[in-house]
């Protein structure tokens, strides 16, 4: 008898009470026990260890006939043996039916599975450590890019990421720092599944196999994946067709549905995400923590103010998303409204429509979120304002009380508070007893800011509370709009310009690449900017361009391009010491705020 998937006899054994641990130590070891049983089993391979245990677990023929019984055909054969193959032995193709059967889209014709093998693994162990590092550093280099995606791209993006991580810990489970690395970037998959709550990850589970893969994927049981390198191709496949069929629907570049609603801009994006962000935190916990195991009883059964506040603080999202420069921040927000609306006794039906990335509001955004009308003098001045708390300067005095006498005209104390928090020593050390020709209104203002300022930790910009931001949602204050023709990220470009003006870039991506790189070249004042295919098939000409020219920086314009391609890249500015830039499509907005972030030039673009 050979079980050629000992996952079927492991999932009976689960079934029938059993449970089951491996150990690896140059062997591999499978400890089965129930109660008081022990049963152990041992092999060159996992496989061999479940094979060497079910023998002393169905010793007698009987035994192992009934077993067969139980076991499903197709992962079962008497005549199979588990011996190494032949070197010359193809892998297995991928052949499962990815379609999502929608018409328009290619369906590819389905063939019989392979049966599994199972080699062992005699690859160099930091061969495969390197590898996975790769892995970790292209997860943390999209995360930004992905946490303003559409959830079901976030979902498939997590599986295909965890795929590719056991496809390169593969057998080598003998070796503990492969191990170890592996569960570390299934952690941190873990994590941000919880931060971004796109919607439930079964493989990310310890027991998982390729299998559950399919399953998720809701694929016909004989075009399940037969292995992990299968099932992250199959999950990267599904990817690419569901940007496919969003592109058909004319959504923007994330996923989005909204199109040119968020349009006017926020006047201050960023700010307008940190309220959310302090007011939302007192209800769901930390967003750099996973949400609370359980919800609270103001969540699960929202009073009419709650869900009021919801609803904004959704529209609000909506409107800032790809403004706010703290991408990760902003999909934390929004996976933190998504578990909230799942968490309700009751459904909210205009929250969670709120949050779907098919919903198209009949107006703009900012319409919705401005709860009661504003002058249009008190908004132009308020931005104004707002944008000159950005060029604010720790020497020059004078200009931080200028510019505080004006806001105190059009904005309340909070807000004042949070702008002046990085000149906090120099505020409090401001006599207001000495300006006796300032009015005492003014005078009066000031002290109630150097109070607050004063409350706040030294080591933390941040208030301390956060009831008076809380309190603009419910009694009205709206948020001003950028006024046409001012653009907000021109700070963030003025602080990258001295890093690339001059210097030699190279754009990776797919599609036309001398429109954007043009724009680059004249907006940051690059030498140059040289352009490559991303071809999945072909890295030569990548590799030649990264070692070829003397390029300061590598922008990826990632889009969806394969996997394997985007580690290339990644190897490649490694061996050349050139810095790599993830830019969602290569614009001159994404790529602006990923220089800045990778620079360390603003806090604002700084990922959690």
């Amino acid at each position: 008898m050979t079980i050629v998937d000992p996952d079927w006899a492991l999932r009976l054994l689960r079934d029938l009470g059993y449970r089951y641990a491996f150990r690896l130590e140059g062997w591999v070891e499978c400890l089965v026990w129930y109660q008081e049983e022990r049963w152990i089993g041992r092999g060159a391979t996992r496989s061999e260890a479940v094979q060497d245990v079910l023998g002393r677990l169905f010793p007698s023929r009987a035994a192992r006939q009934l077993l067969l019984r139980t076991i499903p055909e197709e992962a079962q054969s008497d005549a199979v043996s588990l011996d190494s193959p032949s070197p010359l032995e193809a892998p297995p193709q991928v052949t499962a039916d990815l379609s999502s059967r929608e018409e328009g889209l290619p369906q590819p014709t389905p063939q019989a599975p392979s049966r599994v093998v199972l080699r062992v693994d005699d690859r160099d162990p930091e061969a495969v450590l390197a590898d996975v590092g790769l892995l970790d550093e292209l997860i943390d280099s999209k995360r930004p890019e992905l946490a303003l995606m559409t959830p079901a791209r976030q979902r498939l993006s997590i599986l295909s990421w965890i795929c590719h991580a056991r496809a390169a810990q593969g057998n080598a489970d003998a070796h503990s720092r492969v191990v170890t690395a592996v569960t570390h970037i299934a952690r941190k998959l873990t994590l941000l599944s919880k931060r971004w709550w796109p919607g439930s990850v079964l493989s990310l589970q310890l027991d998982a196999t390729p299998f559950h893969v399919g399953r998720e994927l809701d694929l016909a049981r004989k075009d399940w994946p037969r292995d992990w390198i299968q099932a992250g191709q199959c999950a990267e496949i599904r990817l690419c067709e569901l940007v496919a069929r969003e592109e058909l629907a004319t959504r923007d570049s994330f996923g989005w549905s909204e199109q040119d609603l968020r349009i006017p801009e926020p006047a201050d994006p960023n700010q307008i995400l940190e309220d959310i962000r302090q007011q939302l935190e007192q209800f769901a916990g930390p967003l750099d923590h996973k949400p609370p195991n359980r919800a609270s009883e103001g969540i699960r059964r929202p009073v009419h103010e709650m869900r009021m506040r919801q609803q904004h603080w959704a529209r609000l999202a909506r409107w800032t998303r790809g403004y706010a420069t703290d991408y990760v921040a902003w999909g934390a927000l929004m996976g933190r409204l998504r578990w909230m609306s799942t968490q309700a006794s009751r459904r909210d039906e205009l929250f969670m429509q709120l949050l779907s990335p098919e919903h198209v509001p009949v107006e703009p955004w900012f319409s919705s979120t401005r709860i009661e009308a504003d002058t249009e003098e008190r908004s132009r001045l308020r931005s104004q304002v707002l944008r000159r708390a950005t060029i604010l300067k720790n020497v020059d005095l004078d200009a931080m009380l200028t510019w505080l006498f004006d806001a105190f005209g059009v904005l309340d104390s909070a807000a004042i508070t949070r702008q002046l928090a990085p000149f906090r020593q120099q505020i409090l050390q401001i006599d207001p007893d000495a300006l006796a020709e300032i009015d005492p209104s003014r005078r009066q203002r000031l002290v109630e800011v150097q109070g607050q300022l004063a409350s706040l930790s030294t080591d933390s910009p941040k208030p301390t509370t956060a009831s008076s931001t809380l309190s603009q949602v419910v009694s009205g204050v709206a948020y001003p709009a950028a006024d046409e023709g001012i653009d907000l990220f021109a700070p963030i470009r003025e602080l990258v310009l001295p890093h690339t003006t001059d210097a030699t870039a190279i754009l990776v991506g797919i599609g036309d690449l001398e429109e954007r790189a043009a724009v680059l070249k004249a907006r940051l004042g690059f030498h140059v900017v040289h352009c490559v295919q991303a071809d999945r098939d072909d890295t030569k000409a990548m590799r030649e361009a990264v070692s070829g020219h003397d390029a300061k920086y590598v922008i990826s314009a990632t889009g969806f391009y394969s996997h394997d391609f985007d580690l290339d890249v990644i190897r490649q500015c490694r061996r050349s010491d050139v810095l790599h830039v993830r830019a969602h499509q290569g614009d001159l907005r994404t790529t602006t705020v990923a220089l800045a972030r990778h620079l360390g030039l603003t806090r604002t673009a700084v990922a959690l």
